[in-house]
């Protein structure tokens, strides 16, 4: 029988139970993200924060379960002396970095690790002017438009905050760029866009790189006539996430993870305008949201200029808030001089 049936019926007979499952349940022994909409439910005696969210845990299932099965469910009870190791570097490989024991040892100290020669390092690379860039964008199964390929990402919007060295020394705020296309395939207009804002010289400051710059890619295969911007826009791109993905710094409030969401409220637990609680978009499944229902005419009149507003403060506060992190770091690595 195809797998497909198998697990359908799986869950047809898992949905039709009257009782409650029976513990443990399959995500027990499972990563946080792999854990299902009812595992708290099912598990309240997991605590929010707990060995399910170790570093890369889903890599080492044998350790979690080992743990789980002796009753060790927070982190602070993780014997630091029984955390592997990571494997040995082969040659030409930078050695990995002792993830799971430093998210364990901050948490237990609430003592940030911070290399501060490898931050000088990474940020005494960059040049000025620093372009702050985040893309929303669209993936769909069916292109609307030509020379998509199905759940190909389609850029939209653009946020950039741009930063001199002049401003930069004047404790200055960046200014602020944005792009909005709702109609149409937004592809030329977005890289022309950009072309406007971004210079030839200058570092292109992202927070995993990866994405933006796979979203340049395609613009310069979608706009040939940019492609030398594009890539050179991509030969400039620094990941600012290096710094917490590379352990450079670790907080015990980033719970082992790097994305800007956990890093942000850590370093600025009190700043209302980096906080994303209060918008009406509050990420970028949200953002896609917005463009669909607009683009598709389910918001009409105000209620889509409201949308719009709300669209264009999430994407905004996205380049914003890297701008903050960088001038954090910027700011650890100078008061130590």
């Amino acid at each position: 029988m195809p797998r497909a049936l198998v697990e359908t019926e799986q869950a047809y007979k898992y949905l039709s139970r009257t009782e409650m499952p029976e513990k443990p349940c399959p995500c027990y022994y499972n990563g946080r993200s792999s854990h299902c909409t009812t595992f708290t439910h099912i598990n309240p005696e997991v605590p929010p924060y707990s060995v399910h969210d170790l570093n890369r845990i889903g890599n080492s299932k044998k350790y979690l379960r080992e743990l789980l099965d002796r009753g060790i469910l927070e982190i602070d009870k993780v014997p630091e002396h029984e955390i592997p190791k990571p494997k040995k570097a082969k040659e030409g490989e930078k050695p990995s970095k002792p993830r799971k024991l430093n998210q364990v040892r901050v948490h237990k100290s609430r003592e940030p690790i911070i290399d501060l020669p490898s931050i000088k390092r990474e940020l005494d690379s960059l040049t000025f002017p620093l372009y702050f860039l985040d893309y929303e964008t669209n993936p769909t199964a069916i292109p609307p438009f030509n020379q998509y390929r199905p759940y190909q990402h389609i850029v939209f919007q653009y946020s950039l905050h741009v930063l001199t060295e002049k401003d930069a020394k004047n404790n200055l705020k960046p200014q602020h760029f944005e792009c909005l296309l709702l109609d149409g395939d937004p592809a030329e207009r977005i890289v022309e866009s950009l072309r406007a804002r971004i210079g030839d010289t200058g570092n292109v400051i992202s927070w995993y790189k990866k994405f933006e710059n796979s979203r340049n890619r395609e613009l310069a295969f979608s706009v040939p006539e940019h492609s030398k911007f594009l890539r050179g826009v991509i030969d400039r791109t620094y990941d600012l996430m290096d710094i917490v993905e590379n352990q450079y710094y670790v907080h015990h409030e980033f719970h082992g993870r790097s994305s800007i969401k956990s890093v942000l409220p850590a370093l600025f637990p009190n700043d209302e305008s980096l906080s994303y609680k209060s918008l009406g978009v509050k990420n970028g499944t949200e953002a896609i949201g917005a463009y669909r229902q607009i683009t598709h005419g389910e918001l009409l009149g105000e209620s889509a200029e409201k949308k719009k507003r709300e669209m264009l403060k999430y994407c905004e506060i996205d380049t914003y808030a890297m701008y903050k992190l960088w001038k954090f770091f910027t700011e650890l690595v100078n008061s130590s001089v």
